[in-house]
């Protein structure tokens, strides 16, 4: 029945710059929408936070616990400002941001920033004689939408999933709910992000608010360099539901497809932008690597 309901995500190749910036300004629906974009250096990557796709031992809430207080415990030492220990949406933020899995999606506000990501890696499949580039995509995600799906209808899912796609995608234009609504230290929201840093065996316990299974779309706190030049953004999940199979997909979700044997023009072009690692990850790590492959440029 799920599957029959389904529709096919959308998706638009694109060869240059200038080609996947005007297409991805004609998807919108308006000026004043916010397209969120996240870019796969390989086709068909999952939309689903690496805690859940990286848990090996004692499922995903045992491995997170693990993993966030852990983190918690050693990154005074290594990190100048730290949130405060309660502070869990900063951490939680500080975490996905320095490669820790955690049940949050990384997205960005700006295109360039996702084709970098989507591009960057042209390395071929070792599997691959002919040592073929492969394809790439940046998806976007209308996040007002999955917001107001996720947090207007709860009860009448059921219902909706019955319409007509283009009657679904009406009424959610009609009522959209800004991310930037999403308070994520509000009473309302802020055991979601409580959750990743209490023992399994507690998890829930008195929560109130918005179901903790929802997955929303939210704007973090700009605690890190990184989230500013990245134009960060995240959906945070509360289950174990890749993106790619919500109930609208089809009308939160398009794919831009790059073609292996564009990545690399593309990327040039994004570095005639400054759009590359130095820029992107501020740090000495970063300049010093871009030095070393371009030189000055």
């Amino acid at each position: 029945m799920r599957a029959n309901l389904q529709a096919t995500i959308p998706e638009t190749e694109v060869r240059t710059l200038a080609d996947f910036l005007v297409e991805a300004r004609q998807i919108r629906e308006h000026d004043a929408e916010e397209l969120w974009f996240r870019g796969h250096d390989r086709l068909g990557q999952s939309l689903t936070p690496r805690v859940f796709r990286d848990a090996s031992r004692g499922g995903p809430h045992g491995f997170e616990w693990d993993l966030t207080n852990i983190f918690r415990l050693r990154a005074c030492s290594r990190h100048p400002h730290c949130p405060d220990r309660t502070d869990h949406p900063s951490w939680l933020f500080l975490m996905q941001h320095y490669g820790l899995p955690t049940r949050l999606l990384d997205w960005t506000a700006s295109p360039l920033v996702a084709a970098y990501f989507a591009v960057r890696d042209r390395r071929s499949d070792p599997k691959d004689k002919q040592r073929t580039i492969p394809a790439c995509e940046v998806v976007a995600l209308r996040a007002a939408f999955l917001n107001d799906y996720e947090l207007r209808f709860p009860f009448i899912k059921r219902l909706l999933r019955a319409l007509p796609r283009t009657k679904l995608k009406n009424i959610l234009q009609t009522r959209t709910s800004d991310p930037e609504w999403v308070d994520p230290w509000g009473p309302d929201y802020e055991h979601l992000f409580d959750r990743p840093f209490e023992s399994p065996g507690s998890r829930g316990a008195g929560a109130r608010g918005v179901p903790a299974h929802v997955i929303l779309a939210i704007k973090p706190v700009e605690l890190d360099p990184r989230v500013v030049v990245q134009a960060s953004r995240f959906t945070i999940h509360g289950r174990k539901l890749p993106l790619e199979t919500h109930d609208i997909a089809d009308i939160m979700l398009h794919r831009f497809v790059i073609p292996g044997d564009a990545r690399g023009d593309l990327e040039m072009q994004l570095r005639d932008l400054n759009v590359k690692a130095s820029t992107l990850f501020p740090d000495l790590d970063r300049l010093s690597q871009d030095l070393r492959v371009f030189g000055d440029r």
